[in-house]
C-alpha cells in the first residue's frame, strides 16, 4: 500500500510530463553506463523510486538527494554523500559535479539520460534485479 501511495505522489507530482517520460517510467533503479560521453565508472546507480528523493551509489559512496521539477525539467537539489575514501576520489568528484549540474531528463529507448549545464550528460540503463 505504501509503494502505490508513493508512486500516485510521484505522478501527481509530474502532471506535466512530456511525451515518453513519465514519473512511472523513470520511478525505478539505474544503473550509470555514460557520463559526459565516457564510459562510467563501476556500480553506478541511481533509485528514482521514491517521489521527491533520489539516492544510490557513487564511485566510492553511497549518495542521496532531493527531485525538483515537472518533466522532462529534473533537478537534483541538496545532494549529499557519505564521507568514505577510495582510490577512484577523482570519478567520485565528477559524478557529483555532472549530478549537480542536471536540468532535464529524457528517454532514449530503455535509456534514461539525464542532461544539464553544458556537456553534462549520464546515460543509466534499467538497474538488473
Amino acid at each position: 500500500m505504501k509503494r502505490i501511495l508513493i508512486a500516485g505522489m510521484f505522478l501527481a507530482a509530474c502532471q506535466g510530463d512530456a511525451p515518453g517520460i513519465s514519473a512511472e517510467t523513470i520511478g525505478r533503479d539505474w544503473a550509470l553506463v555514460r557520463m559526459n560521453g565516457a564510459d562510467a565508472p563501476a556500480n553506478v546507480t541511481m533509485d528514482l523510486s521514491e517521489a521527491g528523493r533520489a539516492a544510490g551509489q557513487a564511485p566510492c559512496n553511497r549518495w542521496f538527494s532531493g527531485v525538483e521539477g515537472t518533466l522532462p525539467e529534473f533537478r537534483l537539489t541538496g545532494v549529499g554523500a557519505t564521507k568514505m575514501a577510495c582510490p577512484d576520489m577523482q570519478a567520485e568528484s565528477d559524478f557529483f559535479a555532472a549530478l549537480e549540474g542536471v536540468r532535464e531528463a529524457r528517454m532514449e529507448g530503455d535509456r534514461l539520460i539525464l542532461a544539464g549545464e553544458g556537456s553534462v550528460q549520464l546515460e543509466f540503463a534499467p538497474a538488473k534485479p
